[in-house]
């Protein structure tokens, strides 16, 4: 137990040297699929605080009706799937979330179940 006698000297010891101890671990085997430059790996220092800066400005909760045309769009995607019987509802589910998230991030829109870019790629 450490016992601090002043405000000051708390700051110091916890807040200064944050930095240090708040960083994630390493995953090596991220590392050797080529995963590093995903956020959620990102070190903590000044590249993770710019591309958390990035991912605020467009996912705050102020942005959020900008992106209800795309979620409008695959969820009658969704709908006209499942109604068709062509796939089943946990089936159509990954694409459609994938097709969104997609759509946000790079405005790439995902028109078909084998698309290259979409869920099903690899099944």
């Amino acid at each position: 137990m450490i016992v601090l006698n002043s405000i000051e000297a708390a700051v110091n010891l916890l807040d200064k040297p944050g930095a240090n101890y708040s960083d994630k671990p390493r995953f090596v085997v991220y590392e050797l699929v080529g995963w590093v430059r995903s956020i959620t790996l990102t070190p903590y220092g000044k590249r993770f605080h710019k591309l958390k800066k990035m991912f605020q400005e467009h996912l705050e909760l102020s942005k959020a009706s900008t992106y209800r045309p795309i979620q409008i769009q695959e969820a009658r995607v969704l709908l006209q799937s499942s109604l068709s019987n062509a796939t089943s509802v946990d089936k159509a589910l990954p694409r459609f979330t994938t097709a969104i998230i997609i759509r946000v991030a790079s405005g790439y829109r995902i028109v078909s179940d084998d698309d290259p870019f979409g869920y099903g790629r690899g099944q």
